[in-house]
Formats: C-alpha cells, sequence, structure tokens
C-alpha cells in the first residue's frame, strides 16, 4: 500500500488553502448580475463548518469509547465502535 507523505500533503493542502483564499471573490449570480448579502455568505458558511465539526468529534468519541491500551492499538486493531445508534 502507498501512503502519502504527511508532510508533502500538508503543505500541497495549506498551499492550496492560501491560493484559494487570495483568490477568493464575493459570491454571486449569473456573471455578477446579483451579489449575495454578506449575512447569507457567513450563514453558509457556518452550516458548512458546523457539519464538518461532527467528523473529528465523533471521531474523538469513538477513539476514546473503544476498548484498547492506546490510540495506535485501536487503530490498527480498528476496534473502533460507532457511536451513532
Amino acid at each position: 500500500m502507498v501512503y502519502l507523505n504527511s508532510n508533502i500533503f500538508y503543505f500541497l493542502l495549506k498551499g492550496v488553502w492560501i491560493f484559494h483564499l487570495i483568490d477568493l471573490n464575493v459570491l454571486s449570480y449569473d456573471h455578477g448580475q446579483y451579489v449575495f448579502p454578506k449575512w447569507s455568505q457567513i450563514l453558509g458558511w457556518a452550516v458548512i463548518a458546523f457539519i464538518l465539526a461532527a467528523i473529528p468529534l465523533f471521531s474523538i468519541v469513538a477513539i476514546c469509547q473503544a476498548n484498547g491500551k492506546s490510540i495506535i492499538k485501536v487503530i490498527k486493531e480498528k476496534k473502533l465502535v460507532c457511536c451513532i445508534l
């Protein structure tokens, strides 16, 4: 199995994020004819952040609920208990 070097992946992801922030434009529709209000953009980012925050949260809960001596052992043995019933 081929693993991507985490340092390369981290810097690549960080570079894409920085270039995206530099090129960030206001949200518009119909080639700029209608520009969405600032509050709708903030609401959209808040909804996305709320949804994405659940991924690491449930991962941490599942690792904490798993029976094992260490996190590495739990991950290697895949003894993660699903916390959503």
